[in-house]
Formats: C-alpha cells, structure tokens, sequence
C-alpha cells in the first residue's frame, strides 16, 4: 500500500436498505465514514490495528477498540468494516459509522449486519485495486 492519498467510494443495498461508507488513505493508514438510512449520523467510532494471529502467524488477525456514543449501536458496522481492512490490507482503520432506519426491526438488523459484510468485502477489493 502506498502512502499517496486515494479516495474510494462503495454503496451496497438491499431493498430499500442502503449503506455508503468513503475511505480515504492517510499516509499507510485508512480512515473511512459509513452512512446509511434515514438520517447518518457519528454514532461510534471503531480502531483496528492489524498484527500476526497469535494461533498462527501466517494469518492476520487485528486488536480493535471500539466507542460507541449510547443508544447507539452501528459498532456492529462499524466493527466489520474495520476488521476486515485491518487484516486484509495489514494497515490501521479508524471507521465512524452511523446508520438509522425508523422502525427497523430484527429482518432489518440482520439485513445491515449482511450489508455490512458486503460493504466490507467490497471496500477491501477496491482499495487493493488501487495499491
């Protein structure tokens, strides 16, 4: 990964559920905002930092932290999003994530939760793309 600056954008959907989240590299590291719902918001902020699996050292694993402003509770988003692109891209990520759907009940929790490993996966292709 270089240190050049590099934006990348990705949006995933289902139905009427959508999230968006904006990753910018600063130096070696990635800094990214998630939004999604009826109104985005700051509801958490999630640190990962990558290192070896202390089970296997060929395999990335990566410390997160995790702050979360109360009742919120889109570090389950956020958590993701962070984990995987610490361990795929071996750099430190620093997501702030806020989603809020009126009404959202357990089917549309689950939903973010799969739109968020879409998310994910996705943000993480791109960003290697661009390496």
């Amino acid at each position: 990964m270089t240190g050049r600056p590099s934006r990348v954008e990705v949006t995933v959907r289902q139905g009427a559920l959508v999230l968006q989240a904006v990753a910018n590299r600063l130096g070696h590291d990635l800094v990214v905002a998630i939004g999604g719902g009826d109104r985005p918001h700051v509801g958490c902020a999630v640190l990962a930092q990558p290192h070896p699996s202390t089970a296997d050292p060929e395999r990335s694993s990566s410390t997160v932290s995790t702050l979360v402003i109360p009742p919120h509770r889109d570090d389950a988003i956020a958590r993701t999003v962070a984990d995987t692109l610490a361990r795929g891209l071996g750099v430190v990520v620093l997501a702030a994530a806020g989603v809020h759907t009126d009404d959202l009940d357990a089917s549309g929790i689950s939903t973010y939760r799969r739109l968020a490993r879409r998310l994910a996966d996705r943000l993480l292709a791109a960003l290697r793309d661009r390496s």
